[in-house]
């Protein structure tokens, strides 16, 4: 996550230059100076694309593992995990 300086702060280059000085003495601080508003940040952070077209891209040289049409974001894992221990067996099985 991004970090932003809280705008609520006053002199708040003066107060991140103390924490800063703070932390190369050595000395305890607390980082107060960024904000945990979360409407501060802006984008497309996360939001599934308008045209399928324009969205990731799953390769793979295994296609049975990964079936047919879109992959759903939850389903990632569990493919990334089956290239990786399925490929693996089936490899050592036929090199045996």
């Amino acid at each position: 996550m991004e970090l932003f300086i809280d705008p609520a702060l006053p002199l708040a280059k003066l107060r991140i230059a103390m924490r800063l000085a703070q932390k190369k003495l050595g000395m305890r601080y607390l980082m107060d100076v960024i904000s945990l508003d979360a409407t501060l940040v802006k984008g497309s952070h996360g939001r599934p694309t308008d045209d399928a077209q324009d969205g990731p891209l799953f390769i793979t040289s295994a296609g049975e593992l990964a079936g047919e049409g879109p992959v759903a974001a939850t389903d990632v894992k569990r493919l990334l995990l089956d290239h990786v221990f399925t490929r693996s067996s089936a490899i050592a099985r036929k090199v045996a």
